[in-house]
């Protein structure tokens, strides 16, 4: 049990809290429904798809730091430092999706909320790096079609990061009263 004062985890037959002495017989025990919820999508990204998209950042960023990810866009100014910003943005965001992929598995509190926050930063850097990459290109002279193109290669995910926050709102939304550690 987790004491009411502090929230320091105790025993379940201590008397007091061990870390701030607040007696137990004072504490008001919280009462969470007990229904019972599927837990199949939540299974699947706490073990599986969170440690994957980890190995993957971990990948992009090796990529942009090695100049893989620009590759064929070396002589574009500026690509060079997008491509070293995404790969410092991969490395945070993969031990972020570590953190929070933990955090689901404890069913710590504010696990649900770092993962809507995980795919908010997503998105936004997926939108800011697109909005950069098309400016990089239509200032050397890159036809609109062809960035176009390039742009359309990577909004997907973009689209997909922003779906992902609301169907994992709505998700957790109804299952909030799990996570109290």
């Amino acid at each position: 049990m987790y004491c009411a004062k502090c929230g320091t985890y105790m025993p379940d037959d201590s008397k007091y809290c061990p870390s701030c002495g607040e007696p137990v017989a004072n504490m008001v025990k919280p009462e969470y429904p007990t229904l019972e919820m599927p837990m199949k999508w939540h299974k699947f990204l706490c073990y599986f798809a969170l440690w994957l998209n980890a190995l993957v950042n971990v990948s992009n960023a090796s990529q942009a730091f090695t100049g893989q990810l620009s590759e064929g866009l070396e002589w574009v100014p500026g690509m060079r430092l997008l491509a070293i910003f995404l790969g410092i943005f991969s490395i945070v965001f993969a031990l972020f999706c570590v953190h929070t992929a933990l955090g689901l598995i404890g069913y710590r509190k504010e696990a649900p909320k770092n993962l809507l926050r995980l795919y908010m930063m997503a998105f936004s850097v997926d939108l800011l790096s697109n909005i950069v990459l098309m400016a990089l290109l239509l200032n050397v002279g890159v036809g609109e079609e062809d960035v176009a193109y390039i742009v359309s290669q990577t909004i997907g995910a973009t689209i997909g990061n922003l779906a992902m926050y609301f169907i994992n709102k709505v998700y957790y939304g109804k299952r909030m009263h799990m996570f109290v550690n």
